[in-house]
């Protein structure tokens, strides 16, 4: 979405929520539907989307009984999806190329901006 979309920064605990009642599930659950099938449907999978030697896997550590605290569906003051919405899923670690981005919900080094810009399969561009 050229604007961003609302509500896409409360997705994972959205997700979480559907399976928390089993956190195996719900950890495979958003391993799969947020990243290996985006990496497959974008085309990248032979570099994202699953934890495999010679892929690009990055690594989050979640906490399913953090604070609870209410939803942000996005950074800055803007329309909230899920107003009065909370969760107790924290972010502990995020391990980006194995080097840690996040600890305990906080950025591990908050002016430092990089990433790899990802190019699609051409033909995921293909519309049918």
């Amino acid at each position: 979405m050229a604007n961003g979309l609302p509500g896409l920064g409360a997705l994972p605990h959205l997700a979480w929520r559907i399976w928390e009642d089993d956190p195996d599930r719900a950890a495979l659950a958003l391993a799969t539907h947020l990243a290996l099938n985006p990496a497959r449907r974008a085309g990248v999978q032979d570099r994202k989307g699953a934890l495999r030697p010679g892929l690009d896997g990055d690594i989050v550590v979640l906490d399913p009984l953090g604070p609870e605290r209410p939803v942000h569906s996005t950074l800055v003051p803007a329309f909230e999806a899920f107003p009065g919405f909370t969760t107790r899923l924290a972010f502990r670690q995020v391990l980006l190329r194995g080097e840690p981005r996040l600890r305990d919900g906080l950025l591990a080094e908050p002016d430092r901006l990089d990433g790899i810009p990802l190019q699609p399969s051409p033909a995921t561009l293909t519309f049918h």
